[in-house]
C-alpha cells in the first residue's frame, strides 16, 4: 500500500520513563491481525489504549476489505453511468464511465457524476486516496485541507493528486455531516465542478465505523434516492482509524503488558474495570 505508512491519525509511542516503558496505542494494524507486533511482548510496562470501540458488537471489517468494496461500489455505478461501455474488473473503468470525458468536454453523452468522501478536518486520507489512485482521478479538497495534507510525509506523485479546482476532479473530500441526501441534494443543483449544470448522479461515501452493523449484508450499506434529474446514493462504509474490538484483544494479547490504562469511555473505576475484564486483565 502506498498509503499505508502514512495514515494521519495513526499513533504509536514508546517511551521510557522512570525506568518503565510506557506505550500508547491508538491505531492497531487493521490489515495484520495475526503478525508484527510480538517483538514487544514483554517489554511493555504501560498501555495506553484507544478503547473507543471496546465492546463485542465493534467487530469491524479490515480496512483493506471496507476500501475494495467501496471502490468496487463506486467503480459499479461508474459503469452504469457511462456511455455503455463494460470498463474493467477490480475497481477499474474508463476515463469516459468516471466522469473525466465530459469534464473534459470531450464527451456530453456521459452522465455528470460527483463522488463526495465525508471526512474530518483530518483523518480518512487512506480510504479517499487509494481509491482516487485505483481510480485514476485527482482529489478536490479546500485550500485549508490542502495546506494540512501537504504536512503529511506522503511522496511527491500522491500529493499530486491533490488539487483545489472542482472542475480537475469528479471526486471531492467535504465535512463528514455533508454526507446526507439534503446536502447531497444541494451538491446536485450546484454543478460546482460541472459547468454550472447539475449533476446526473451523485455518490456518497460515509467512512465511519458507527455506520456498520453485524446483521447487515455485506460490509457496505447502501441508501438511494431521486431528487429531480440527479440520482443520488451514499454508502455507508465502515472504514475507522480506531482499533475494533478483536483488534484491540489481540494487542493486549500480543504485548502483555503490566498495566492498562483505557483512555475512551472510562469516566468512572466501574467503566474502567468493565473495560480490563473484556481485555481479560481484570
Amino acid at each position: 500500500d502506498s498509503l499505508a505508512s502514512h495514515r494521519a491519525s495513526s499513533t504509536h509511542g514508546l517511551e521510557d520513563r522512570a525506568g518503565e516503558q510506557q506505550d500508547e496505542i491508538r491505531d492497531y494494524p487493521h490489515d495484520d491481525r495475526r503478525g508484527g507486533r510480538g517483538g514487544l511482548a514483554g517489554i511493555v510496562d504501560w498501555l495506553y489504549l484507544d478503547t473507543t470501540y471496546l465492546s463485542p458488537e465493534h467487530l469491524l471489517p479490515t480496512q483493506r476489505n471496507v476500501i475494495d468494496a467501496t471502490c468496487a461500489a463506486i467503480a459499479s455505478l461508474l459503469r452504469k453511468s457511462g456511455d455503455g461501455g463494460s470498463g474493467g474488473s477490480g475497481g477499474s473503468v474508463t476515463a469516459e464511465e468516471r466522469g473525466l470525458a465530459w469534464f473534459g468536454g470531450k464527451s456530453r453523452r456521459a452522465k455528470r457524476v460527483l463522488i463526495l468522501f465525508g471526512s474530518y478536518s483530518i483523518g480518512k486520507e487512506r480510504i479517499y486516496m487509494e481509491i482516487a489512485e485505483r481510480l485514476g482521478l485527482k482529489v478536490c479538497v479546500d485550500a485549508a485541507r490542502l495546506k494540512v495534507l501537504k504536512c503529511l510525509s506522503w511522496s511527491s506523485e500522491v500529493k499530486a493528486r491533490l488539487t483545489i479546482r472542482p472542475d480537475d476532479t469528479p471526486l471531492h473530500v467535504v465535512p463528514l455531516g455533508h454526507i446526507n441526501f439534503s446536502r447531497l441534494a444541494d451538491y446536485a443543483r450546484s454543478g460546482a465542478g460541472c459547468h454550472g449544470e447539475p449533476y446526473d448522479l451523485v455518490i456518497g461515501v460515509r467512512p465511519t465505523g458507527w455506520a456498520y452493523k453485524k446483521t447487515q449484508k455485506g460490509i457496505l450499506s447502501c441508501q438511494t434516492r431521486k431528487e429531480g434529474r440527479s440520482q443520488l446514493y451514499i454508502y455507508g462504509a465502515p472504514y475507522s482509524e480506531h482499533s475494533s474490538f478483536d483488534e484491540l484483544q489481540d494487542c493486549v494479547h500480543r504485548l502483555r503488558p503490566i498495566r492498562i490504562v483505557p483512555t475512551v469511555n472510562c469516566e468512572s473505576p466501574a467503566k474502567v474495570a468493565a473495560q480490563l475484564a473484556m481485555l481479560s486483565v481484570a
